[in-house]
């Protein structure tokens, strides 16, 4: 069985571009716009012209992951796998110095209003004032590492999703799977990931976890082929027969 005649590619919601920041610049804002009209673009199908359009957004600016997350989208999206996976690859570190930039600003927040409390607290004891009400009007410094320091990736679940669907094409199985099983430790419910990862570990002889794959799939909409279904079906029924019949019985003596 060739994997990659059952490997699937939807294009799903990216949900990629990072949210709009306070003083972002008009650089920035424009081409944000601009990755939202390819985004439109890729989900009609239109994968070569949303592709001209992320790469003139990476021109303009190169630090947006959005931007390279959605060209890897048109790029798989017109069977270009290896392309693809090097603009993945540009998303991956890109959301990645977004994450460091968020965690330092974090850590800088809280300095600055650990400082701010020490000042107040010294003017009160040299001068004997006394302090109604909060001393900082702003956030608490663990409101602020709460909002600022993210405890995990921003890169979204998809970004993994189109990663794995890149690498099961070049038939890079491993490492396929474990991108896919990367997006599903974000979004348990990705019907795509759940049915390319069936169809993935059953070509590696896992029988039992692709049906388990298989069933979430459908579950979630997703329709494979009856000929995938079928093979899973009777591998997995000859799996539990197989260990039915082998089983040791218990032969012992009361």
């Amino acid at each position: 069985m060739s994997m990659n005649k059952w490997v699937m590619f939807v294009v799903v919601v990216l949900g990629a571009s990072l949210p709009a920041a306070a003083g972002e610049s008009d650089g920035i804002a424009r081409a944000k716009a601009r990755v939202a009209k390819a985004e439109v673009q890729l989900h009609k199908g239109q994968y070569a012209e949303a592709e001209k359009v992320f790469r003139k957004v990476i021109e303009m600016e190169p630090a947006l992951p959005s931007a390279h997350l959605g060209l890897g989208a048109a790029l798989i999206g017109q069977r270009r796998y290896d392309e693809a996976l090097r603009a993945l690859t540009d998303a991956e570190r890109r959301y990645d110095d977004f994450d460091k930039l968020q965690r330092e600003s974090g850590r800088l927040a809280v300095a600055n209003m650990e400082e701010t409390e020490r000042r107040v607290e010294t003017l009160k004891d040299t001068y004997g004032v006394f302090q109604r009400g909060p001393t900082n009007q702003q956030l608490s410094p663990s409101q602020v590492s709460r909002m600022n320091v993210p405890t995990a990736n921003s890169m979204p679940a998809n970004a993994y999703y189109l990663q794995g669907v890149a690498l099961l094409r070049t038939n890079q199985k491993v490492a396929g799977i474990e991108r896919l099983e990367r997006c599903l430790s974000l979004d348990g419910q990705h019907a795509l990931a759940h049915y390319n990862l069936a169809v993935a570990i059953n070509s590696i002889g896992g029988v039992d976890e692709a049906k388990i794959h298989l069933d979430a799939a459908i579950a979630g909409g997703v329709e494979p082929p009856p000929a995938l279904v079928a093979e899973i079906e009777v591998r997995s029924r000859e799996r539990a027969l197989t260990d039915a019949s082998g089983s040791p019985t218990d032969d012992t003596e009361g």
